[in-house]
């Protein structure tokens, strides 16, 4: 392979780690400031507190999916670079190139794997504020 496209190719391929390792860190820190606020609720009594878990949950689940939409555009722009001749490299990140198809906020949000953790997350908030 070409030095120049190598070297697009890796600078690509840092952004997309990067967005994995911040989707892994999103999921932690939801899980952990849900788990918090759920515990708090059921160990006090408060039953006040369902809005804020449903806020946290909300937030959490559209900056994964926001994260995970950037994440598949970059993808699409590694393998568009990948394909590209030497004298066609010109070290752009624009994804605004790339067809956005699957890419949505909303695709991402109802993908399997985000759609199952926030959904679940929500019936599980449901089911312990309901019994309150």
């Amino acid at each position: 392979m070409d030095s120049n496209k190598q070297k697009h190719l890796d600078l690509i391929q840092g952004v997309i780690s990067r967005m994995a390792n911040s989707l892994f860190l999103i999921r932690g820190w939801s899980l952990t400031l849900i788990t918090g606020i759920l515990t708090l609720a059921v160990t006090q009594d408060i039953k006040s507190l369902w809005p804020l878990a449903l806020f946290s949950i909300v937030v959490f689940w559209l900056l994964d999916s926001y994260f995970l939409s950037q994440e598949r555009l970059y993808r699409k722009l590694y393998d568009s670079v990948r394909k590209k001749l030497e004298s066609q490299i010109d070290f752009s990140m624009d994804t605004s190139s790339v067809d956005p198809k699957n890419c949505s906020i909303l695709d991402c949000a109802f993908s399997l794997t985000i759609g199952l953790f926030y959904v679940g997350a929500l019936v599980i908030s449901y089911i312990i504020f309901k019994d309150l």
